[in-house]
């Protein structure tokens, strides 16, 4: 197998780099004592509580600020869903020099404020939102602890799939995939995760 071109002016090398989750390594970080032993004490937390779980990156592209707006609405026309569901969401920042993002930002963190503020009860926070990136090891229990994973569709050159990561199978329970519906379909004859 070839492994590096020479144009004549440069080398340049090749290989095959494979997009996608490798179920070894996240069965491996389930099985780690310290990740058994923050998964237990999660369920005792959420204990009757549904969790849905969003992960992704500081993006325009994403619709976090739309999705926030959106569980709010949720809540809002479904009081019965009050103390029973709660949003998990690990937002990934962009690079500090990105400075484009400060706007969005800020509205973001004011969402999670406003929809904390107005449905929190003692003992249930609608809305946990992190602002920072986890470990592999703990993404991986988030994973496996959610009953619903909240996607957000967006179409780029690159792919028409949803772009944050979808539940591994490697997870013991069956999750719901809930994707946004404002994005166009798949190509034909391809396989959506959801």
């Amino acid at each position: 197998m070839t492994t590096a071109l020479d144009t004549g002016t440069r080398v340049v090398k090749l290989g095959a780099h494979p997009v996608g989750l490798d179920i070894a390594r996240v069965r491996s970080a389930l099985e780690a004592p310290k990740i058994r032993e923050m998964m237990t004490r999660l369920r005792e937390e959420l204990s009757g509580v549904k969790l849905i779980l969003s992960v992704e990156r500081l993006d325009y592209t994403k619709g976090i600020l739309e999705k926030l707006n959106a569980y709010e609405r949720l809540l809002a026309d479904n009081p019965e869903l009050l103390g029973k569901v709660t949003l998990v969401t690990v937002c990934v920042p962009a690079a500090k020099e990105m400075t484009i993002y400060d706007e969005l930002q800020t509205q973001i963190e004011q969402a999670v404020g406003r929809i904390n503020g107005r449905f929190a009860r003692i003992g249930w926070t609608p809305l946990q939102f992190f602002f920072r990136s986890l470990p592999f090891e703990e993404v991986s229990a988030w994973y496996a602890m959610a009953d619903v994973m909240w996607i957000t569709r967006c179409a780029t050159a690159s792919t028409w799939w949803p772009r944050s990561s979808s539940r591994p199978r490697a997870c013991s329970a069956a999750a719901a995939c809930w994707c946004s519906p404002s994005s166009p379909a798949p190509p034909p004859n391809s396989r959506a995760p959801c």
